[in-house]
């Protein structure tokens, strides 16, 4: 069974270098992304998967094919 939540604006995909290293820089960038996330402007898609699934989650991510996240429900 896969389920699916989505928020309505797609937001870019955010990497680890993206992410601020100073601590006087991260507390106003993760107060800022919270607020992003409490308006609705962020994109929060997850596809929930069951854990005999894990192969075709690994699948999905692997091929390119996951915009989000995956969670294996046990």
């Amino acid at each position: 069974m896969l389920r699916t939540t989505t928020h309505p604006v797609h937001m870019p995909r955010v990497s680890d270098a993206d992410l601020p290293t100073h601590l006087e820089l991260a507390r106003p960038a993760a107060e800022g992304a919270l607020k992003a996330v409490s308006a609705g402007l962020v994109n929060l898609h997850t596809d929930i998967l069951p854990l005999e699934q894990a192969p075709e989650a690994h699948r999905r991510i692997e091929a390119g094919q996951v915009n989000g996240r995956i969670l294996l429900a046990p």
